[in-house]
This record gives C-alpha cells, structure tokens and sequence, in this order.
C-alpha cells in the first residue's frame, strides 16, 4: 500500500469526531461541580470536591493465543493456509473513569484504549492493532425530578481477527456508535414512564484484495418506551418496547470481496451464494416485561420475557438491484432465500439473570458469588438477514483472603443465521483467572480462555486457546 493508502487508513482509524463533544461535556462537568481541590491516595482514586470522582488506570503484559487467525486448524485441515499459528503479543491498556454524582446531574465517563504489538513480524504486518478503543458516557438531569431526561452515548471501535493469513491485514473491523435519549416522567416515587430514541450507526470493514476495505454500513433508527413501577425499594416491574428501522447503505455485496481469488480452494460453501449477497433493510419490533432488582440482601435478579417480529424489505433488493444486471439470482427472493423473516419460536424473547453473593463484596476474608445467565434474543446480521441466539453462561468469583481472589466461567451460545446465508454455529468459551493485589493501586492478573466454534458452514470453524499475564496499576 503507498503512502497515501497509509494516510487515509490512518484518518479512518483515528477516533472519530462525533467523540469530541464528550471531551468538552467532560471538562465542563468537573469545572462546573467540583470547587474545591483534587485529593487522593493511591488506589482511593481522585477526589474533586464532594461530587466528582476520576479513576485512572493502566493494564499492561503478554497475551498467548495457539489460533492467531482463528483459522480451521491443522486438525480439519491440511492446507498450509488452515493451520493453527500461534503467537505472542503485547498489550496496553489504558483506562480513564469520570463519574459525577449530583443531585442534580448525574454524569459518567469511561474510556478504554487497546493497543497490541505482536513479536512475530510476519504477524505483526497482518494483527497489529493501534486503534481499539471504546469510550462510554452518560448524563441523567434531575435524576428525582418529576421530569427528567438523559442521553447516553457508546463509539467503540473493534477489530478482530479473520482467516486470512496470507493478507497484509487480517482483521475484520468494526466501527460502531449508538446514541440515545430519553424524556422520564415520574409519578410519584415509585411509577417512571420513559419515552426515548435512539440512533446508531455501524460500519463494517473485512480483509479484501481491494484497496478499499469497506464491506457496508448501516443506520438503526430505534424510538422506544420504558415503564418501572419499583414495587419493593429494591425491586421493580419493568415493561420495555422498542421499534427498529435498519437501513443499510448498499442492499447487495460482493462476496469476492470476502473472500479473495487466490482464498477460493476449498470455500465452495462461501462462493455457492453466488456473485452478491442480498442484504434487505428492516423493521425490527420488541417487547418485554418482566422483574428486575435485588430481591434479597444477597441475590439480585433479572427476569424478563416477551415477543419480536422481524420483517425484512425485499423491494429494498430488488430497487438497489435494479441497475446491476450480475446481481443474478439475489434479485429473486425465492431463488437467493432472502425472503426470511423473524417468525415463530426466533421471536421469543427471554433474559434470566441471577446473582448471588456469598461475601464476595463485603470483601470478607473468604466469599463467593455466582452468576447465572441465560438470553434468547435476535439480531440484525452484516452479512444475512438476522441471526438468533440462546446463550447460558454459568459463572463463579471467589476471594481467597485479603490479596488474592479468583473468577471461572463456562457458557455454550447456540447461533443461527437465517437469510441468504444459511448457518447454524455452537460457539463454547471457558475462561479463567487469578488476580493477585498486594495493594489498593497495584494488581497481578494471570488467566486464559479456551474457544471453539462449530459451525454448519465448515470453513469458520476454529478452535483457540488464550493467555495472558498482566500488570494492572490505578489512582
């Protein structure tokens, strides 16, 4: 790639401007609320004046990954390109976390940034990453007021491996920003109406033999209604209805760029699709109700059921189509399979959540917490018509005195994609780690994670074994 490739790379992988207004809403908040002098000790974080707190942190260490493309592997296949690689990499992570507790205004801040450099230069041309970062911020007006309002913000910006090893880069990025607001009406203490919108936008890029990487991007326009009638002081009845409108930028995609010429030698699954990949635009409906809350002084529970429908545009297809005469059979519904909708058992909507504490956050000598979640849920798809999932995940955390605690998990997420794309996958991921904190500002994490993905489209499937060694240091 010349120089003025790297030039504009750089441009788009810089944070993007729509962060900025958090920065000034940032330094106006402390400004404004604070009033008095910063005070801390290490660990205890930053003070500034009764309402505004400022916690910097920093991770930094060795990760260990045996699948560094998330390649099909040696075992399923012999080809030179499906073999497992391993490798090491560095990581730093910096951390900044604002919050402000007015009575007032209510305002949090919480920035993450990735950086990881691999040792191995051949895979430091194709894994590098100096661009990760997620950046969360929200602020609540009159957080008791009989009306209120708030708005929240999410820009995350993610890149992650794919199989392409033999590509001077291998990974598939992700930009993503969602904004939201909402107008509370609150009758009484315990009765809360919220009426809210939201927006947000996502951007996909995969390894391709073109200079231009971009896959497709898509705009989620998403009113919605929330209703919390708190029954318990702790515990409330919650109804939750939300309406989404996905419009997506381009209504077909290459599939060559996906998948590159000299790639194709056994992908036969990917290529059998055709020359395009239909991607209709949608309207997305959700309702749930159900308890949410601690219900007692040591469980806190989530409990939530209910319905969506998904119905997909086929004319949205058949009008980008319209002037592409290769498009084939994506212009025919019936032919390409496209013509799917979110009906029967994939609208059901479940979320059971339950935590229970047995002294792990009283911070007592020895204690225990367990997590036990399962959600079925369904979701827009970037390269089909939506997927549909149901996942467990059975976690425990344990404090093994006063400077050493511990956290396991295991949890199977069963996926499938309905559309053009036909797949059905069983991703299983167990993790663990140790951490050691001799100090309040001063930490040792060591762990890893086992995952694999099974799939009905054999060419994903990929097994990869993580782990890492990490210095964790805060104010």
């Amino acid at each position: 790639m010349d120089s003025s490739s790297d030039q504009r790379r750089r441009l788009w992988c810089s944070p993007p401007a729509f962060a900025s207004w958090k920065v000034g809403l940032l330094a106006g908040s402390v400004a404004l609320l604070s009033g008095a002098r910063a005070e801390a000790g290490a660990g205890d974080h930053i003070q500034v004046g009764d309402y505004v707190e400022i916690a910097p942190s920093i991770s930094t260490g060795v990760e260990f990954r045996t699948n560094s493309f998330l390649s099909v592997g040696a075992v399923q296949s012999e080809r030179p390109r499906d073999q497992a690689r391993p490798s090491f990499n560095y990581l730093l992570r910096p951390r900044l976390g604002i919050e402000v507790n007015h009575p007032k205004v209510k305002f949090n801040f919480d920035g993450v940034y990735e950086l990881r450099k691999w040792f191995d230069k051949d895979l430091a041309e194709s894994l590098d990453r100096f661009n990760d970062f997620t950046i969360t911020s929200g602020i609540d007006v009159l957080p008791k007021g009989v009306v209120g309002f708030a708005v929240r913000d999410t820009a995350v910006l993610r890149n992650r491996e794919s199989d392409n090893p033999y590509r001077g880069n291998a990974l598939l990025t992700q930009l993503r920003n969602d904004v939201g607001a909402d107008l509370k009406f609150r009758i009484g203490p315990e009765f809360e109406v919220a009426a809210g919108f939201g927006w947000a936008f996502h951007n996909y890029r995969v390894p391709g033999a073109q200079e231009d990487r971009n896959l497709n991007t898509r705009n989620t326009y998403a009113p919605s209604l929330t209703v919390n009638w708190r029954f318990f002081p702790n515990t409330a009845f919650v109804v939750e209805t939300v309406y989404q409108r996905n419009v997506w930028k381009t209504n077909w995609i290459p599939t060559e760029q996906t998948v590159a010429p000299e790639d194709l030698d056994g992908l036969g699954a990917v290529r059998s699709y055709g020359e395009f990949l239909a991607m209709p635009d949608s309207h997305h409906f959700k309702a749930m109700a159900g308890m949410r809350g601690r219900v007692t002084r040591n469980v806190v529970a989530i409990l939530m059921a209910g319905w969506g429908l998904g119905r997909y545009d086929l004319g949205s297809v058949d009008e980008e189509s319209a002037g592409n005469p290769g498009l084939g059979n994506e212009a025919d519904p019936a032919a390409a399979g496209f013509d799917q909708n979110v009906k029967g058992v994939d609208g059901l909507l479940v979320v059971a959540r339950m935590e229970i504490d047995a002294g792990f956050n009283d911070e007592r000598t020895f204690g225990q917490k367990v997590d036990i979640l399962f959600r079925k849920d369904f979701q827009d798809s970037f390269f089909t018509n939506y997927v549909h999932q149901n996942h467990l995940r059975l976690g425990l955390q344990s404090r093994w005195g006063r400077y050493l605690t511990s956290n396991v998990g295991f949890g199977p997420r069963f996926e499938e994609y309905v559309g053009e794309v036909e797949r059905r996958d069983i991703f299983l991921r167990a993790d663990f780690g140790l951490r050691i904190a001799p100090t309040r500002w001063m930490g040792f994490d060591v762990g890893g994670a086992w995952s694999q993905r099974a799939s009905s489209q054999t060419d994903v499937q990929y097994d990869n074994i993580q782990a890492f060694v990490l210095a964790n240091f805060s104010y």
